[in-house]
């Protein structure tokens, strides 16, 4: 489970405002706070996951890459979800 004051935990409880882009029941993408160019977002898994390469699920695989295909998005890999 996500550590109860991550921000990435309070940002899923909706705890924090945020941007979001879109959501389902595997992801959340949201707006970066401090872009670091003109397209600049965060996908936060709702489960607990460390590296991308511990997404096993394939359900939720495919719900990601659904997204980034519907999207057009390029993404450099690998992803990191801190659980600090």
């Amino acid at each position: 489970m996500y550590n109860k004051n991550n921000i990435f935990y309070k940002i899923i409880q909706k705890e924090i405002s945020t941007s979001i882009l879109y959501e389902n029941k595997f992801f959340i993408c949201i707006k970066d706070i401090n872009p670091q160019s003109a397209i600049h977002f965060l996908i936060i898994s709702k489960n607990n996951y460390r590296y991308f390469s511990d997404l096993t699920n394939s359900q939720e695989q495919l719900s990601l890459f659904d997204f980034i295909q519907y999207y057009k998005l390029y993404i450099i890999l690998p992803v990191y979800i801190l659980n600090q």
